[in-house]
């Protein structure tokens, strides 16, 4: 993890959700200082709750594993939520791998409960370079108000993964928090990186159809 925030301010959580190789093993032995927690499922979202319950911080960074950010991807993010006490939530922009492509600079809805990234799959050309209010954030590259999530509660963990974040801006926004998008940070992703084309639009199929009847 790249970042020139301050270390001393940071509080790194890894939770592994059913990994088979040697990876806790090499965590643990090359970054002592990280607390690493093993999920008893794979479950996206049980995962990013079990970090989310043992973090202390007053702000909590949800960061996908399939991530790179750029050094100065975070203060940004932390700046805004200071600043700005009645926002619940700043998401960064994200980007493809090699940061010509937008996948999404934060939600944005579409007809019949679909949903899409702001920007998905245009060129990066400035066009969403204005901090701009959301109805929800990708839970890719994310960081919430701890007073936020204690009023609206945890992710559904019956979403598994795939639309979960969509569900839990509706609760955020249902209870008065904003959400941003803030493009200043940046963060490139591996689209789909844990499942295949097809696995992401079952999963996202099936979780809309769960968010509506919810």
């Amino acid at each position: 993890l790249e970042s020139r925030y301050p270390v001393g301010q940071l509080e790194l959580i890894l939770v592994d959700g059913g990994s088979t190789d040697d990876s806790l093993a090499l965590m643990v032995r090359e970054f002592p200082s990280v607390l690493v927690l093993r999920a008893p499922s794979n479950n996206y979202c049980a995962a990013n709750n079990l970090g989310i319950s043992r973090a202390r911080g007053t702000y909590i960074a949800l960061l996908n594993n399939d991530t790179r950010v750029d050094p100065g991807w975070l203060e940004p993010l932390i700046d805004l939520l200071q600043h700005r006490r009645d926002v619940g939530a700043a998401g960064s922009k994200v980007l493809s791998m090699d940061g010509k492509r937008i996948l999404s600079v934060g939600h944005t809805d579409l007809p019949n409960y679909y949903w899409d990234g702001r920007g998905c799959n245009e060129p990066d050309e400035g066009q969403y370079d204005e901090i701009t209010e959301v109805v929800s954030l990708p839970g890719t590259a994310v960081v919430y108000r701890r007073a936020c999530l204690e009023q609206v509660g945890p992710l559904d963990e019956d979403f598994v993964m795939y639309v979960e974040d969509v569900e839990l801006g509706y609760r955020c926004r249902q209870h008065g928090w904003r959400l941003y998008a803030v493009p200043q940070s940046r963060v490139y992703h591996v689209q789909h990186g844990s499942l295949t084309p097809e696995e992401a639009r079952w999963w996202t199929e099936r979780n809309r159809l769960l968010f509506v009847v919810k």
